[in-house]
């Protein structure tokens, strides 16, 4: 019978399965150390009738202990496998979608300055592409202001991404931009989230929307993703997304232009109203191109994303 559990570092809660009653593990949530307490079967009454049968039950009742420690060490072992596997997918999840609503915070704090969300590819005159939205967005950012401040300025934004200047930078990657299984397994100098873009986005050919645009509700428009490009960046400056136009499939399979792809089982996601959601892969391919569309006037459940 699942029992509820609350994390006494985070205050998250969950539904736990009694019978990893006493395991240890880490928290879907925060990743602090959590230990699911016990819970003992009421007793018996004693028996005081004081007949022989009493010790009898004595010696029963340390074999049915001998084989209920047989068991929390056989269903101890399959926690620490494939259960401890899901709470660290949780865990990512929980990590992504926490990046995925600082970008979307700061994406929607610059069309409050610039009346529009910012370009996905910044040209100089000539029409040359220069780098990446990412770039644009670092003095907007709430939390490690100060340090994605300097890397704005020292960007030389005349230059090109791939100017030697600017390709030094690739190495310091803000870590908001790595999803935590990339962080967990190396450094990486790719992004891991992505825009949608294309015409019927957020984001077409014609230049990004003003959030005033937005005529589909904001809790169901997707503003950014996890993602997986077809042609791989050498950088996070490097100006690349996912084309709308070329996504083909379930677009939430994971696979190569489609969303996902950073995790197994799951996509994260942040909509426009700056609230991250994560999805689990196959859904309905209509449903994700009705999230992406800023205006296309599907109507969806409430609890779509929920």
């Amino acid at each position: 019978m699942p029992l509820s559990f609350t994390c006494p570092h985070c205050q998250a809660k969950t539904r736990v399965e009694d019978r990893y009653s006493g395991q240890k593990g880490e928290c879907f949530q925060c990743g602090g150390p959590i230990e699911i307490p016990f819970f003992v079967a009421r007793r018996p009454a004693k028996d005081s009738s004081g007949l022989p049968g009493k010790k009898i039950g004595r010696i029963m009742g340390m074999v049915v202990g001998c084989i209920v420690i047989l068991i929390i060490v056989v269903t101890g072992l399959r926690f620490g496998s494939s259960s401890m596997s899901k709470i660290a997918s949780s865990r990512s999840s929980g990590v992504s979608i926490r990046k995925l609503e600082s970008i979307a915070k700061a994406l929607n704090n610059y069309a409050s300055k610039h009346g529009r969300f910012p370009p996905p590819v910044v040209k100089d005159p000539n029409g040359q592409l220069m780098h990446s939205w990412r770039v644009l967005l670092l003095p907007y950012f709430e939390e490690d202001q100060d340090r994605l401040i300097e890397l704005y300025n020292t960007y030389d934004r005349s230059r090109a991404w791939n100017d030697p200047a600017n390709l030094a930078l690739q190495y310091q990657i803000p870590d908001v931009y790595l999803h935590p299984n990339v962080t967990n397994t190396g450094w990486g100098t790719t992004s891991s989230y992505y825009l949608v873009v294309g015409n019927g986005t957020l984001f077409p050919a014609s230049g990004p929307l003003k959030p005033s645009e937005i005529t589909d509700k904001t809790s169901q428009t997707i503003l950014v993703v996890e993602g997986n490009p077809a042609v791989a960046s050498a950088s996070w400056t490097e100006p690349i997304d996912l084309d709308f136009v070329n996504m083909t499939g379930d677009l939430l399979s994971g696979s190569l232009n489609e969303i996902g792809g950073q995790s197994d089982d799951t996509v994260t996601m942040a909509t426009v109203d700056g609230r991250g959601h994560a999805l689990q892969l196959g859904i309905d391919p209509a449903t994700v191109r009705a999230l992406i569309t800023p205006r296309g006037g599907e109507r969806m459940d409430d609890d779509t994303l929920d």
